[in-house]
């Protein structure tokens, strides 16, 4: 664990060569290959702590704001305000990252997971942060090893299904990364876990139980919203629940709810919080149902560079198929195998836009579990037709081939940002210009230790330059954007540009070019 902090302590030794150093350690002292395989994972993704690219990146910034800013306030913290102080400059405005309300800035994303990796920050560090997606992780993996059992799964079955659910799903990436995908994971199958034992053991507290955890885990995940409304209805219609059972579960669901629609209200205008802001927007455009079928093909199959459910997972598309045997199902299961289903077939039009996580679609992973089992369910079910093994074995080969293929490449891209990201704090002046769209986050390694600002266009450098003159900065200032690969240099650097600035020097990394200027 300790390697994910030496990019903060500036030892900058080589990946490759800590993780050959690892697996020989591990080899050495006989610890099972799939143990030593999790390890290596963990160093690629570990490795570079605190500086992910995105959604990780920005989820660790509002951990070292909220310290940073002695708790008081969950705003984002920017220093640069006293230079810009519309907020015009600010990095990553104009971007589905962050939102400015009444002239304040609030990232996107729900500041409830702040509050839980805060106390991990502060006792073990930027490493403490990812120790909490990876315990979900495990636990979800044990909850549902669990319960396998209990449902009567032969032993065959349930190893195939652990192995499919925990290496052959996005769950395992997410286990390496900075987010509260598996945390919110980890809420809602247990929830599922606890209502399958209230229908058998005719357990009110229990069920109960289920409540307060889905209630909990909208405040992580606004999707999951859904869930807790079809599950309490999937219970009474199926009549698992009694009428009284469902208003004690919709009453302390509801009461959650509406608290947290309280607060999102009080703090950003809208009760569904700043995702809420988005789906207005998003619900007014005339393209709305044309963008919602196209949605429909990339949630199931393939989209944006990203696999789809069915794609990724291919023994679902079973499912379809099982329904009709519905009545074969165990019977505590049958209202959750309805809530999973029906989730994922309302969850296109309930989101704003894709955001797959490369190997499966990211919002529907909290039901891929139970979808799975469900599907060997039905297997073992006498009533159902049978997968024949051979058919089994290509859909798992499928989909851990599919997990370690985005897992190595995007670890890969990490490794290759937070090299640029050292170049960017190694080489860079005080003063950041941006001068690219889309590259806010090459600044991940400098946030709040330099001046920061993004302005792409000749109108919004020259408004840039002038707020930057009114304070003295005519010096040391660094315009950076990404390799040449990725930005020609023609698009900003025109005329106009090149008579205000000097140039006086460039370096240049594969990830990023840095030209130092003065301002004229």
């Amino acid at each position: 664990m300790a390697v994910a902090y030496l990019p903060e302590k500036g030892l900058h030794l080589d990946i490759y060569s800590l993780i050959l150093w690892a697996m020989a350690f591990l080899q050495k002292h006989k610890v099972p290959l799939f143990i030593s395989l999790f390890v290596l994972f963990a160093f690629i993704y570990f490795y570079p702590a605190g500086l992910e690219p995105a959604d990780g990146g920005l989820k660790h910034f509002q951990v070292l704001d909220f310290i940073k800013q002695n708790f008081q306030t969950l705003e984002c913290y920017y220093p640069e305000k006293e230079i810009d102080p519309d907020l015009k400059f600010i990095p990553w405005r104009g971007t589905f990252f962050l939102h400015i309300i009444d002239n304040k800035c609030y990232y996107v994303f729900p500041f409830y997971l702040t509050f839980l990796l805060t106390p991990l920050h502060l006792i073990f560090g930027t490493v403490g942060e990812y120790l909490l997606p990876l315990f979900g992780f495990i636990w979800t993996v044990w909850l549902l090893w669990l319960w396998s059992d209990k449902l009567s799964l032969t032993k065959e079955n349930r190893i195939y299904f652990l192995l499919y659910f925990g290496l052959g799903t996005g769950l395992l990436h997410y286990a390496f990364l900075l987010s509260e995908t598996n945390v919110n994971s980890a809420m809602l199958n247990t929830a599922f876990y606890l209502t399958w034992r209230s229908i058998h053991e005719k357990s009110d507290r229990l069920f109960l139980a289920s409540a307060l955890l889905l209630g909990l885990a909208v405040y992580l995940r606004q999707e999951s919203l859904i869930v807790g409304i079809l599950l309490v209805g999937f219970c009474f219609l199926t009549r698992t629940k009694t009428f009284l059972q469902s208003l004690g579960f919709l009453s302390i669901y509801l009461f959650l709810i509406g608290l947290w629609a309280f607060v999102n209200g009080k703090i950003f205008g809208n009760p569904l919080g700043l995702r809420g802001v988005e789906q207005v927007t998003a619900a007014a455009d005339p393209e709305f149902i044309s963008k919602r079928i196209r949605m429909f093909y990339e949630f199931f199959l393939h989209g944006r560079d990203n696999v789809g459910l069915f794609l990724s997972s291919p023994l679902l598309v079973l499912i379809p198929f099982y329904i009709r045997k519905w009545k074969t199902l165990d019977r505590g299961f049958l209202p959750i195998f309805l809530t999973a289903v029906a989730f994922v077939l309302i969850l296109p039009f309930a989101v704003v836009n894709y955001q797959g996580v490369g190997w499966g679609t990211r919002f529907a992973l909290s039901m891929t579990p139970v979808l799975l089992l469900s599907v060997v369910l039905f297997h073992q079910s006498k009533d159902s037709f049978s997968i024949p093994k051979w058919a089994r074995i290509v859909t798992i080969v499928w989909s851990i081939l599919g997990v370690c293929f985005y897992l190595v490449v995007l670890g890969y891209a990490k490794e290759k940002f937070a090299k640029g990201g050292r170049f960017l704090k190694a080489n860079a002046s005080d003063t950041i210009v941006i001068v690219s769209e889309g590259f806010d986050s090459s600044t991940f390694a400098v946030h709040n230790e330099k001046k920061v600002f993004h302005a792409t266009t000749y109108d919004s450098f020259s408004e840039l330059s002038g707020l930057l003159k009114k304070k003295g900065i005519t010096t040391n200032i660094s315009l950076v954007y990404p390799s040449s690969y990725f930005f020609d240099e023609k698009t900003f650097f025109t005329e106009n540009v090149l008579n205000q600035i000097q140039i006086l020097d460039t370096k240049e990394s594969k990830e990023i070019v840095i030209r130092n200027i003065s301002l004229k």
